[in-house]
């Protein structure tokens, strides 16, 4: 099988995004969000198994005063497809929360009681939602996926009127704001009506952050890891998003409103800067032995389904695995990402270059690829050591810039088994550029 290197041009960067951190004016470029809170945040895993596992999605409001609608993205892990998406309103100070399960049909759904999410004008904790996701496609897997949450609006809760006449307004700081006029107003003067009263602004980028617990209940007893959302600061803008986004299948020009002196390309562009990585460093344990002593590294490339379906031949510069064809026009879910892989024991010790009786040849690595959106690695499967890390080289992956890496959210997970009781986490993990 022959292997060339492959080439993505600064255009291509659009494929393999992640997250970010500055103002709310995206003409600055998005950046990675140092304190966990943004206008854009990306859940950056679910699991929703009829092995037992189930995902809970937190989104906060942290601003006291002003109310958000944002967009929620629900994607599988294969193609990043579309499965689900909805807005949710948020007051001040407010928390969205849902969960992702299978029922008893093995069919992954939403389920949500909370009053932040309104579906033809009912409030889901007065008629609470469960929701199949799509159907999955050829090639789709709706049991993993990942999750983005996009800021549409943010209003002074005080300026949002009484719309339903029931003679509720905002009382201040500490007190709920009806949900039902902030969902009547969106619909009458933001969803497509652009802004006529100029009071919606775009979501700060101080204003929203994310949580999930991914839980499962099987022959190991309870595991449970939390996780905080990536936030990106500088995606979606200072404006106010005046597209219609109820009903509205989801594209990188109807959730990114570019600010004067860049472009929708740009600040996706910024993104997958922001997210590139050369290097991953996973920790393992236990040589994944003992049933629940596993560690396993998820890369996720959000926003990878923005980028144009059929890119010019001058986007893809080499061919990869007779996959990638520099002189044809061809998918990016044909995009592979190259990786090679360099197991370390708790001493230092890694493979070392074969030796011969004669010199001359190089030592060439065993290079490995992944083609779905999320990549998922059982990191003990790279190693013959029982503890200790592995290096997981992204660096072969090129833009046309000769900027190396590929750009993405990594996640550890551990399950192991300690004096006979489950310990297990999730968390980010070391990471070069």
């Amino acid at each position: 099988m022959s292997l060339k290197k492959l080439v993505v041009s600064s255009v291509a960067a659009l494929s393999i995004l992640g997250s970010t951190a500055l103002a709310a004016n995206n003409a600055a470029g998005a950046k990675l969000a140092a304190d966990g809170t943004g206008d854009y945040l990306v859940f950056p895993v679910y699991f929703a198994t009829t092995t037992g596992w189930k995902t809970n999605l937190r989104v906060v409001n942290t601003n006291p005063t002003k109310a958000i609608v944002a967009k929620v993205i629900i994607r599988e892990y294969k193609t990043c497809a579309e499965k689900l998406d909805f807005p949710i309103y948020l007051s001040p100070g407010d928390v969205w929360e849902a969960s992702l399960k299978t029922d008893e049909n093995g069919n992954v759904v939403l389920v949500c009681n909370d009053d932040s999410m309104i579906v033809k004008g009912k409030p889901a904790n007065v008629e609470p939602v469960t929701k199949a996701l799509f159907a999955p496609g050829e090639l789709e897997d709706n049991h993993i996926g990942y999750v983005e949450i996009a800021g549409v609006g943010e209003i002074n809760a005080a300026s949002v009127p009484d719309v339903d006449g029931d003679g509720s307004t905002w009382k201040g700081v500490g007190t709920p704001l009806d949900k039902d006029d902030l969902y009547r107003y969106y619909k009458a003067t933001l969803n497509g009506n652009g802004n006529p009263n100029n009071d919606w602004t775009g979501v700060d980028t101080d204003s929203l952050y994310g949580q999930e617990v991914l839980f499962a209940k099987n022959q190991y007893g309870n595991l449970a890891m939390t996780l905080t959302a990536t936030a990106l600061e500088g995606v979606t803008g200072s404006k106010a998003n005046t597209n219609v986004i109820i009903g509205k299948e989801t594209t990188k020009a109807n959730i990114i409103i570019p600010d004067t002196g860049t472009t929708v390309d740009n600040v996706v562009i910024s993104v997958a800067e922001a997210l590139r990585k050369t290097h991953i460093y996973a920790t393992y344990y236990d040589d994944g032995q003992g049933g629940v002593a596993e560690t396993k590294l998820f890369f996720t490339q959000p926003m990878k389904h923005y980028f144009p379906a059929t890119p010019s031949p001058s986007v893809i510069g080499y061919s990869f695995d007779n996959k990638l064809d520099g002189k044809k026009t061809v998918s990016m879910l044909d995009y592979y990402l190259v990786y090679n892989t360099t197991p370390r024991d708790m001493e230092e010790h890694s493979p070392k270059k074969p030796e011969t009786e004669f010199s001359g040849g190089k030592f060439v690595p065993t290079v490995k690829s992944c083609n779905t959106e999320i990549c998922i690695w059982n990191v003990a499967k790279y190693t013959n050591y029982t503890n200790g890390y592995v290096d997981f080289d992204l660096s072969s992956n090129v833009w046309s810039n000769n900027k190396k890496g590929v750009a993405g959210i990594p996640v550890l997970m551990t399950a192991k088994n300690v004096a006979g009781k489950n310990i297990t986490n999730a968390i980010h993990p070391a990471y070069s550029k």
